[in-house]
């Protein structure tokens, strides 16, 4: 049962066929890479090439991008 406030607008929702549950997998894999030390490793030995401007450490960057991978994302250049 559904109920319309018309508080936000109507959105138009496209389902595809893959399945909701591989995703919330993926909070495991980011739970396991982060218990690893991943995160940490990558700061340690990597902060060197940081700018000293940069919002995202190189930790947090190849994390999310094991997380994305493992997730069977892929990027197009």
């Amino acid at each position: 049962m559904s109920k319309n406030t018309r508080v936000f607008p109507l959105l138009p929702v496209a389902t595809t066929e893959q399945q909701l549950v591989s995703h919330a997998v993926l909070n495991v894999v980011k739970s396991f890479v982060d218990a690893l030390g991943f995160r940490g490793l990558c700061e340690d030995r990597l902060g060197q090439f940081v700018p000293a401007g940069a919002r995202h450490g190189p930790g947090t960057i190849l994390g999310s991008l094991a997380v994305m991978l493992a997730g069977g994302g892929e990027t197009r250049l």
